[in-house]
């Protein structure tokens, strides 16, 4: 019964092939953007889901509150000790510190050893991390005593591999010296395999935390908070978290007595090792920068749900809409014995038929889709059509979307009156009136949805161009940006300066910190006092420079005059934010005014003009400029013609020789300040890509819809068409004709749309400080844009139709 079920619906597909073929290509593109979705969603939530004790590890984190709020991912060292003495239902502490560097030495037998600069991916640990996750298995080495001592080391395979070849047996090798920042000898004393599952715990080399004071990593230490100071719980089984939470709120005290002269304090909270991957307040670790976010998680779902939904409406439209040439079909079907169930089922196997054959083509354009965006997947991610749950997906998709898309034309076309059916009577007029009306309700949907996603992504696009052309306060163009080498001395920066300085093309340098506008900035607390006398606590971040820091960023100064060149003089400038905040009406009262920080004084020499020092997201800062001899950064501004990037090659080469002059054993780090800048707001053009394309998609599928809708209803109106024409009807009156209904569903979907867009709108635009405003422009262009695009659609089959010789319009049977 099954295979004859198959049988008919592929006989109803061929007697029917430009219907299906819209269904078809609708139901597979939105297969194929829901399908990759789905793919992204699951990837997502599959990170570090099958530890043994998942469910019971937790991470600690401290926020702060006070002068100074926030949160940091890392705890105090003196934490993970605290909890080990005092602590119960404490199953294991696992504590550890990420540390960087960029350089490993390893004996070579008979050669020079080799050095390796790709930078460490390394924690400082002991054998509590391997008891905490268990998923590690040792291939050589004594679990118990390998990071027992000082200055041990254990690799993953991998790393192994890469250090001492493929050839080499892990168990031989055992004993071997590898050197870190070239003096830092440890002797490898185990390799264990890397985790089998997908997990965002990716260290490769594990150095006995006995070494921490060598790497500078203080333990047992309260007094700073590093987001590389990781501490992780495992608690016995059947312990609360609410029961474990108050144990943890005793860290505070101990935090407090250790803190008597701050101006904040510290709460230590718990995180499970569920929620690791998708938290971008606190992210992950210092090595992992990659987090999902549960909310955009949920927006791609409810995207690819509607999305095939509208994809799904056409085959539901176009079925309805046919029902008049299935009539006698059903008719004598049910003459002959047939039950409505049974023709539920015949509808339904067509349905779920139409749907594998759609997702058969989905395949290919799933596969185009991942390339498309691989800059927002994770090289790990792919189309497996051999994994198990893949095929499972793909088969609970077909079936969900057959019946979805099946179940509504199916029960209304079984629901036929036989000897209606016969005489095409099949609809009452209430019927009638019921399909139709749901007919122009669907489409109503489709084009507000569309609309919707038109609205958003003009508003996104049009933000992302006021955020890259906004005036910043500072000269950004023509400027690279060269970093030093971390803990290089000062001769070694000087001599590169002076030899980026003698490069023909480069008109002026600047030794500095960070440059105006940066991912990386630091902050202090600093205090002033009040009419009355009370004291103030300033949260600022500070920015360390030359005094040639100004006039090479050509920053204005409203007041006073840059610092001069001497630590001794304790001069800073403040950026006019803090003027306000410190209670000035005007830049040049705050002129020789002091702040203090820490137990110093120091004197307000000048006051510059607002500079954007973070992305638009954030508000400008309160800022702070001060002296520094010795800076991180070196600034280089070009002299190009034309001024563009292509044209600096030539001078990034030049830059490049004087680098290798000076650090010869170093890669170089540098970057142009425009595209630093830009590339804040790079996850936000991502989201713009995303949305573009599901705009791009709901436009298509919704359009095929309408197409088809069209070229059915001119079918049926064949004859009066050309009755209309005989009449003399011209072309444009027919066309008029067979448009306005259909123009009518999009203008009332243009409606329902503009309030939903505007406020989906402000609150992606609540992200940034500063924002454009969405205007009436907005949703007039939006209605006018969908308008055209379904006016083409519709128009192209009324053309044709009116151009047709009326002769075989009359004709028509």
């Amino acid at each position: 019964m099954f295979f004859n079920y198959i049988k008919i619906a592929w006989r109803n597909i061929l007697r029917k092939k430009m219907f299906a073929f819209i269904n078809v290509l609708g139901l597979a593109i939105g297969i194929s953007t829901c399908f990759v979705m789905l793919l992204m969603i699951e990837f997502e939530n599959g990170f570090d889901t099958q530890h043994s004790n998942g469910d019971r590890i937790y991470r600690l984190y401290t926020t702060f509150n006070g002068a100074f709020t926030g949160s940091n991912r890392g705890v105090a060292s003196g934490a993970g000790p605290a909890i080990r003495e005092s602590f119960t239902n404490v199953e294991t502490v696992a504590q550890f510190f990420e540390v960087g560097g960029n350089k490993v030495a390893v004996p070579q037998s008979g050669a020079d050893p080799a050095v390796f600069r790709e930078g460490l991916n390394a924690i400082l640990t002991d054998s509590s991390y391997f008891q905490m996750f268990p998923a590690y298995k040792w291939i050589a080495g004594d679990p118990s005593f390998a990071l027992s001592g000082i200055n041990q080391v254990v690799l993953t395979e991998g790393t192994f591999r890469k250090y001492f070849g493929d050839e080499a047996s892990p168990q031989d090798m055992l004993g071997t010296t590898i050197t870190y920042r070239d003096s830092i000898q440890t002797t490898l004393t185990g390799v264990v395999n890397e985790i089998p599952f997908r997990t965002d715990f990716r260290f490769t080399e594990f150095v006995s935390v006995a070494t921490a004071k060598r790497f500078g990593v203080k333990l047992n230490d309260w007094r700073s908070t590093n987001s590389g100071s990781q501490t992780f719980v495992v608690l016995t089984p059947g312990t609360r978290v609410e029961d474990f939470e108050s144990q943890v709120a005793l860290l505070k005290e101990k935090y407090i007595e250790e803190h008597t002269d701050g101006d904040f304090v510290a709460d230590f909270m718990l995180q499970p090792l569920s929620e690791l991957h998708f938290n971008p307040e606190l992210g992950i670790f210092n090595s992992v920068w990659k987090v999902a976010n549960r909310s955009t998680l949920k927006i791609l779902t409810l995207v690819a749900v509607l999305i095939l939904l509208i994809a799904a409406i056409n085959y539901i439209n176009l079925e309805t809409a046919q029902a008049t040439r299935r009539a006698k079909e059903i008719g004598i079907r049910k003459v002959l014995g047939s039950s409505r169930s049974t023709l539920v089922f015949q509808f339904l196997a067509e349905s779920i038929l139409l749907t594998s054959i759609a997702t058969a083509f989905a395949l290919p354009l799933c596969q185009f889709a991942l390339i498309y965006f691989d800059e927002f997947l994770s090289p790990d991610m792919s189309l497996n059509l051999g994994d198990p749950a893949t095929i499972g997906y793909l088969i609970a998709l077909v079936l969900f979307v057959g019946t979805l898309a099946g179940m509504y034309p199916a029960l209304v076309l079984s629901k036929f009156l036989p000897v209606k059916a016969l005489k095409s009577q099949i609809y009452t007029e209430k019927g009638k009136n019921f399909s139709a009306l749901l007919r122009r309700g669907l489409t109503i949907f489709q084009f507000t949805f569309s609309q919707i996603l038109i609205a958003c992504c003009l508003l996104m696009i049009w933000q992302i161009d006021y955020l890259t052309k906004r005036e910043l306060g500072f000269k950004k163009d023509e400027i690279l940006v060269v970093g030093t080498p971390w803990r290089e001395t000062a001769q070694k920066k000087e001599r590169l300066a002076a030899e980026l300085a003698a490069i023909p093309e480069i008109s002026e340098i600047s030794v500095h910190d960070n440059p105006p506008s940066s991912n990386n900035w630091s902050s202090d607390l600093l205090k002033s006092y009040d009419e009355s006398g009370n004291e103030v606590i300033h949260d600022v971040h500070i920015k360390r420079g030359k005094v040639d820091y100004f006039s090479f960023y050509e920053i204005d100064f409203l007041a006073g005059r840059p610092f001069l060149p001497n630590d001794s003089l304790k001069e800073v400038v403040i950026n006019e934010k803090f003027a306000r905040e410190l209670g000035f009406a005007a830049p040049n009262d705050a002129i020789s005014e002091q702040v203090n920080w820490g137990t110093e004084k120091h004197t307000i020499v000048g006051v510059v003009s607002d500079f954007h020092n973070r992305s638009l997201h954030s508000e400008i800062d309160p800022l702070v400029l001060v002296y520094d001899e010795e800076g991180s950064d070196i600034g280089v501004k070009l002299n190009l013609e034309g001024g563009s990037h292509a044209s600096a090659d030539a001078v990034v080469d030049k830059v490049k020789a004087a680098w290798d002059e000076v650090y010869p054993d170093q890669p170089i780090r540098y970057q142009f300040l425009d595209e630093s800048i830009n590339s804040f707001y790079e996850s936000d053009r991502k989201t713009v890509k995303l949305a573009s394309t599901a705009t791009i998609i709901a436009i298509l599928i919704s359009c095929l819809g309408l197409f088809g809708l069209v070229s059915f209803s001119t079918i049926q109106r064949t004859k009066e068409i050309g009755i209309r024409k005989v009449l003399g009807a011209s072309v444009g009156s027919i066309v008029t004709l067979m448009s306005k209904d259909f123009l009518a569903l999009v203008v009332i979907a243009s409606i329902v749309a503009a309030p939903v867009a505007y406020w989906l709108g402000m609150k992606w635009l609540e992200d940034f400080a500063y924002s454009i405003e969405p205007g009436v422009l907005l949703f007039l262009l939006t209605g006018a844009f969908a308008l055209l695009i379904a006016f083409l659609t519709v128009a192209q089959q009324a053309f044709k139709a009116a151009t047709d010789n009326p002769v075989k319009a009359l004709r028509y049977e």
